[in-house]
């Protein structure tokens, strides 16, 4: 994936450095792994974290919302999968095995749904 100016979205070395805010952290939509968003975060260029941040969090009044399900590139599209699969724990299994809901991160989810169960733990 590359921006308008053409350059790579994806840093070649990601950033370990880069963290989320608290003020930015406590914006964050519940359905998202925010851990995973920071790394996410941190694999992309700078000048595009902080628009790449509000598609995670909620709008202010008035302002006109998008969320983030698809990267071009298979290395942000795998911890983009990631950042979304919290949105999958709390759905009945039937829809989790099936689908249904636009947000990615259901194969994440339930595979850890799985494990948890061999585990002989209680569900998310």
């Amino acid at each position: 994936m590359t921006t308008p100016d053409m350059r790579p979205l994806r840093l070649e070395v990601p950033d370990h450095d880069f963290r989320i805010s608290a003020e930015d952290r406590a914006k964050i939509v519940p359905d998202v792994d925010p851990d995973a968003l920071e790394r996410l975060l941190g694999m992309v260029r700078r000048d595009v974290r902080a628009e790449m941040l509000k598609l995670f969090q909620y709008p202010a009044p008035g302002e006109r919302f998008a969320y983030l399900f698809e990267m071009a590139e298979p290395e942000l599209q795998a911890v983009l999968e990631e950042v979304w699969a919290p949105a999958w724990y709390d759905v009945s299994d039937e829809l989790l095995e099936n689908g249904g809901l636009p947000h990615p991160g259901r194969e994440i989810a339930l595979r850890r749904r799985q494990e948890r169960r061999k585990r002989g733990e209680s569900d998310f």
